[in-house]
């Protein structure tokens, strides 16, 4: 996968964006939007490892709950969702 796969996916739950960069192009400018799966606000509830990591955490224990419901996809499975995530931020 590319780079850029990456940068369009969420840092917390890995929700995918098609024409949208959380935190730009470039990876390093933060969107302050929301995601639409965990309600994660780029460039506040993603700015360092721990932060990422308690988020997720929460995320998935609280039942993997959708904040847009309406655009949770049909045949969701988180556990492929979460594979979006780069690397670095596991």
């Amino acid at each position: 996968m590319s780079n850029n796969f990456f940068l369009q996916a969420c840092r917390v739950c890995g929700y995918q964006f098609d024409n949208f960069y959380p935190w730009g192009e470039n990876g390093k400018v933060p969107s302050f939007s929301y995601c639409p799966c965990c309600f994660t606000e780029f460039g506040f509830d993603d700015l360092n490892i721990e932060i990422i990591k308690k988020r997720r955490s929460e995320w998935i224990s609280g039942g993997y709950l959708w904040y847009e419901p309406q655009k949770k996809p049909i045949n969701w499975e988180p556990e492929v969702q979460l594979k979006n995530i780069s690397s670095e931020f596991i």
